[in-house]
């Protein structure tokens, strides 16, 4: 109230024309001038923060950044602490235990010593600190505005580690204008790690890390360690380029004065205080250090200025631009040295009260240290080779070609071929062109190259960010599902409670080695890598029928049975992942004897031969005595191996459930409709006694039961799919000339509807015959042909081109030889 009278009044005087009486400031707006020159973007907020966690012999400092800085910001670290005591006035205004009198200010070694970085931040934003030392239980925490307690609240005890953690939230909030001021929050984050870089290169055995709130990835991350020096940083953060080409340089004004001789010293002791001739041996321009810089034989793309006095980062000018004219004769035009100093001088010589922000200092003998540095660099630049590489490519010795008018560019043919003799570039002298406009254009005949590739197996179709309806239809842009709200859950209903864990693979089946023997010298062949080499670097191209299928090849067009490449290719993977199988745990287990019962009722495990004398009991009665009685058998059978086959296939079957069942085929499962049949073959058609036969049966169970033959769809004709028997065979054989009926019909119809209107029924059955539904075209695109194109351990048989599995039908050279008459 007294404050705001006497601005009322003053402002009165000085509106009625008399002279403005003068007053003291309020405590809060002297506060918030000085904050201005301490914190005066978020990057020197966290330089203060910084300068303070060093202090503290941390070891560890983490950053987190919220909008660059300016909506808030966390630094953690592993130092000393500070004592639940010291809490209450730590953000109070010259508040410090690094000096305690005048006189400390002569030796002080540490960063921080006035007292006002914490006070002035907690006058410009929310600040809240969590600290706790080695010799209290927990850790305390606090809330400041304004340098004091927030609501007067007094500290209160929290779980915390070792160490300090400093958020300060809404910076500026109460000085609009200067927030205003503020760059972007991509810019604030810049300077903040330019900061940090500064500080990681400085102090390499402290592991710094920068990252966004709510990032994944740290966009700034040292190892620290005692082992680590600050070319490894370098390399770390700006790249090894740059680390192999910088050369170390060390500084010691000692060792110089004693070759220079140590008489001349004594008669300058009594000189000024920039006095010449290097110092003299009084020691008045003692500086040691030691320091990282470029060599005259390298440029790098960005320059860069690091010094250090006293472990303390500052600027200096003079030096600086002594540095810069230093390489200048020795650079290419345009590029500037990257330089790191870090010097050591008497602390009786230098003065670091020069400014809030301690950026700036000051120090006795300036010309004297500089003119040291820049001898010690010229030397170690001289003893380097004096050859040097230029860059052609960015200098320009040679004027510049005068520029020619645009002239409008005739229209682009896509169609047109390059003949390779010229890159699409202008030449950069006049006579060339001369000479063309003298001579006639001659435009050089080249025909079309006959095998010219336009796909690429590495890009990927536009339908795998397409998502499906229901209805079968296809959806663009659709809403995703709203997320489930949060709630209490028990534990028990964590994901990680219907995982299976994981347990150690047992030892490998003495039958295993022998087949993935047999399959590798089946695969062995020049014509076996050659296949392997066709499917998976080739390019879908459409479905034939329910097993057959078109892909491209480079200029050439296969045909191939899909289904039984994807069936050796998922035999082949799980022989290799035999006791390393991915489980699908089944809640609730299903109990096996429904399984098998179930499985013995189908009509296609041969069981019921009375079931066409129906209206017999006697017949009826019989048939389930047998079923009942081949149950209990198939059932103790599976129960009796059922350790056999958890540890090496993932099939868990325990207390008479189905518990788990394996993942063979990527994130694809058939689902459980033909399931009771094959815990039915399981325990029929295995060949339980002898092991190599029983590993193989059940591998082939597991292919036929993840890559079945899709069910024929009542809307499609095709005639020629009915599984593995001799009609399967016989469409094999057929399927290159269907094939190439059904393209030569389709270019030469124009069109489905018109196709079908001239060749009537017949035509129309023709072209029908090879159309696929859409789930058994998106199984055999999406699925099947994936698990061959990304298996890169799939090997294709030696057999596969004889046997007509993957047929040549035709290629681009083939077909040019046709049409280059048209």
């Amino acid at each position: 109230m007294a404050a705001a009278a006497a601005a009322a009044a003053s402002s009165s005087a000085a509106s009625s024309g008399g002279a403005a009486s003068i007053h003291r400031l309020p405590e809060c707006v002297v506060n918030r001038i000085a904050a201005g020159e301490v914190v005066v973007r978020p990057a020197a907020a966290l330089k203060e923060l910084i300068e303070n966690s060093l202090d503290a012999k941390s070891t560890s400092i983490q950053i987190y950044l919220k909008q660059g800085g300016i909506k808030g910001a966390q630094i953690t670290d592993d130092g000393s602490g500070i004592q639940p005591d010291d809490l209450p006035i730590v953000c109070e205004r010259f508040t410090t235990s690094k000096i305690s009198a005048i006189g400390d200010l002569r030796t002080v070694a540490t960063f921080g010593f006035r007292g006002e970085a914490l006070a002035s931040l907690s006058h410009v934003a929310h600040v809240t600190i969590t600290s706790k030392v080695a010799t209290s239980p927990c850790a305390y925490t606090a809330s400041y505005v304004d340098g004091k307690l927030a609501d007067n609240k007094p500290p209160r005890a929290c779980a915390g580690t070792q160490g300090t953690t400093i958020a300060y939230e809404d910076l500026f909030y109460n000085m609009p204008a200067r927030r205003q001021a503020l760059s972007s929050p991509g810019e604030e984050t810049k300077f903040i790690l330019d900061v940090v870089q500064k500080f990681a290169i400085h102090h390499s055995c402290v592991a710094f890390t920068v990252k966004k709130h709510g990032g994944n990835a740290a966009d700034l991350s040292t190892a620290g360690g005692d082992n680590t020096g600050p070319r490894d940083v370098v390399s770390m953060l700006m790249g090894t380029s740059l680390a192999r080409e910088l050369m170390d340089v060390t500084f010691d004004s000692s060792q110089q004065q004693q070759q220079q001789g140590g008489g001349r010293g004594g008669s300058s002791g009594g000189g000024s205080g920039n006095g010449g001739g290097g110092g003299g041996g009084g020691g008045r321009c003692a500086v040691k250090g030691r320091g990282l810089a470029n060599h005259a034989n390298y440029a790098p793309k960005k320059g860069g200025f690091f010094l250090f006095i006293n472990n303390r980062s500052v600027d200096c000018q003079p030096l600086k631009q002594s540095i810069n004219n230093l390489y200048e004769p020795l650079l290419p035009r345009g590029s500037k040295p990257w330089v790191y100093l870090s010097l050591e001088l008497p602390a009786t010589t230098l003065d670091v009260n020069v400014h809030p922000t301690k950026r700036e200092v000051k120090f006795l003998y300036q010309d004297d240290i500089i003119s040291h540095v820049i001898k010690t660099l010229q030397s170690s630049l001289e003893s380097y080779p004096k050859s040097r590489t230029f860059d052609l490519r960015q200098t320009t010795l040679l004027p510049r070609p005068p520029q020619r008018k645009r002239e409008r560019s005739p229209p682009i043919d896509f169609l047109a071929e390059d003949d390779g003799d010229n890159n699409g570039e202008e030449a950069d002298n006049e006579e060339p062109q001369q000479q063309a406009k003298q001579q006639p254009q001659r435009k050089k005949k080249s025909g079309p190259k006959a095998a010219r590739v336009r796909t690429d197996p590495k890009q990927s179709s536009l339908r795998a960010f397409v998502a499906m309806r229901e209805g079968g239809g296809i959806g663009v842009g659709q809403p995703l599902p709203r997320p489930a709200e949060l709630r209490m859950r028990p534990l028990s209903e964590h994901v990680c409670s219907s995982t299976t864990p994981p347990a150690p693979p047992p030892p490998a089946p003495p039958g295993l080695s022998k087949l993935v023997g047999a399959v590798e010298a089946a695969c062995s062949g020049s014509e076996g890598r050659r296949l392997s080499e066709v499917v998976t670097q080739s390019v879908w191209v459409g479905s034939v029928n329910r097993q057959m299928a078109l892909l491209q090849y480079r200029s050439c067009l296969y045909l191939v049975n899909l289904l039984v490449l994807t069936r050796e290719c998922v035999y082949q993977s799980i022989l290799h992942r035999i006791g390393r199988f991915p489980a699908v745990k089944i809640d609730p287990p299903l109990p096996v004897s429904d399984l098998l019962h179930f499985g013995l009722h189908d009509p296609m495990a041969g069981i019921k031969k009375a079931a066409q004398d129906n209206g017999q009991d006697a017949a009826q009665q019989q048939d389930e005595e047998r079923i009942n009685a081949k149950k209990v058998e198939c059932a103790s059978r599976l129960e009796r191996h059922s350790r056999w086959l958890r540890d090496y296939f993932a099939i868990d079957i325990r207390d008479g459930h189905l518990r788990q069942f394996p993942q063979c085929l990527r994130q694809y499962f058939p689902g459980f409709d033909g399931l009771p049949l094959w815990v039915l073959r399981l325990a029929v058609q295995v060949r339980w006694d002898c092991e190599e036969d029983r590993l193989t049966d059940i591998c082939r169970l597991l292919t036929y039961f993840f890559v079945p033959l899709p069910p024929q769809d009542s809307n499609h004709h095709t005639h020629d799919d009915n599984g593995p028997g001799p009609a399967s065979a016989s469409a094999s054989a057929s399927a290159p000339a269907a094939a190439a009926a059904a393209a030569a019909a389709a270019s030469s119809g124009g069109g489905g509807g018109s196709s079908s209107s001239k060749d009537g029924g017949g035509g129309g059955e023709r072209r029908t015959r090879h159309a696929v539904c859409e789930s058994t075209r998106r199984l055999m695109e999406d699925v099947w042909y994936k698990a061959l194109r990304f298996n890169h351990t799939f090997k294709v048989p030696d057999s596969y081109e004889s046997d007509r599995t993957i047929v040549l039908l035709t290629s681009l050279e083939r077909l040019y030889k046709i049409f280059e008459r048209c």
